[in-house]
């Protein structure tokens, strides 16, 4: 997040851009883009192809042929980078190790004004920063509350010991407009590891700004500050969701 802990359970960060569908996306778009940056992403891979569904849910034409497309991933050297392009969209993945925001920040701003640069004109429909951490706790019995902030409270006779949980709240935001997305729980890692799961999505779409003066995705003023207040905002989350002397621990 913005202070650099010692102890990270930071596993990704990422921030997904969805633009409204544009007449200028072709599909040779995310091949040129790859040209643009192989020497930072040498690694290039193109995913199983992917039918797009509009913003509120409406399919899309498919018989518009390059609305079917298969999306490029690119890849860094040290694969702590992941930066996916297709048809209206871009993600910028940022895996450990993970350095600073600021630098976290550049890359997207970098990344989507190449995106810009080769498509031209388009409008931002969705944007999305989030961060998601897996904290591990001790083998064994462990109380949640050790950790999170945010945990059930069961009346008796639910006060068992739990197998499982999963909560998500929705808080709304005025500035930015948005909704933060809050997800606990404990899941399971690839590696059988068992984990406590703090997720952070912060997302605005149907951004009155820019649709309702029709005006084409501004990187250099209007996105900037929106990541800036996004991520204060996702930070802010973060700290506030975990017990503090945990989040001492961390520093």
């Amino acid at each position: 997040m913005g202070e650099l802990l010692t102890k990270q359970p930071l596993v990704e960060a990422l921030c997904e851009l969805r633009f409204s569908p544009s007449d200028q996306w072709d599909t040779a778009l995310p091949k040129r883009f790859y040209a643009e940056v192989k020497d930072e992403f040498p690694e290039c891979t193109e995913l199983n192809p992917v039918f797009q569904v509009a913003v509120g849910g409406q399919p899309v034409d498919m018989s518009e042929p390059n609305k079917a497309l298969s999306r490029l991933q690119l890849r860094n050297k040290d694969n702590s980078v992941v930066v996916q392009i297709g048809a209206d969209l871009l993600v910028v993945h940022h895996l450990q190790p993970y350095t600073n925001w600021e630098n976290f920040r550049d890359l997207i701003l970098r990344m989507g004004s190449k995106y810009v640069e080769l498509i031209g004109e388009v409008k931002l429909e969705r944007v999305g920063l989030r961060y998601i951490n897996h904290i591990s706790p001790p083998e064994g019995r462990f109380e949640i509350e050790q950790f999170l902030s945010v945990f059930p409270i069961l009346p008796s006779p639910l006060n068992l010991d739990l197998a499982g949980f999963s909560q998500v709240y929705e808080f709304q935001y005025v500035q930015p407009k948005a909704v933060l997305k809050h997800q606990t729980g404990i899941v399971q890692r690839g590696d059988g590891k068992v984990v406590l799961l703090l997720d952070l999505d912060f997302i605005s779409q149907g951004i009155e700004s820019i649709e309702s003066s029709n005006k084409i995705f501004d990187l250099s003023s209007w996105f900037q500050n929106w990541l800036n207040q996004a991520h204060d905002c996702v930070e802010a989350a973060f700290i506030s969701s975990l017990n503090p002397d945990y989040y001492e621990s961390l520093r």
